[in-house]
């Protein structure tokens, strides 16, 4: 009971986050003009990446020393927390275009 109010307490940067990634991926595939399965998962996964190494890069540059206890365990739980959004959009990215074709049909 404790992981799902932890988890609801987190929701908004959760999808804050996802909203990041997922904006990020969709620009790149505008960009290279590119609309298949494997390459919008390619770039979620890049995407993804990115967003990791930013937010420790970032916390480096602002003067992290490193620890655990002195903050980088809660930017280690954030990174890793940003895999559920990540997760959810990029299957709602990939099944979007034949969920719209059968209500089309």
């Amino acid at each position: 009971m404790d992981i799902v109010v932890s988890l609801l307490a987190l929701a908004p940067f959760m999808a804050a986050q996802g909203a990041a990634i997922f904006a990020t991926a969709f620009l790149s595939a505008l960009l290279l003009r590119t609309n298949t399965a494997p390459s919008k998962i390619l770039q979620m996964g890049l995407s993804w990446l990115g967003w990791v190494v930013l937010t420790i890069g970032g916390y480096m540059l602002l003067g992290g020393e490193g620890g655990l206890m002195d903050g980088f365990g809660l930017i280690l739980m954030l990174c890793s927390m940003s895999v559920i959004p990540t997760t959810i959009c990029t299957v709602v990215w990939v099944i979007w275009p034949k969920v719209q074709l059968k209500a089309q049909n």
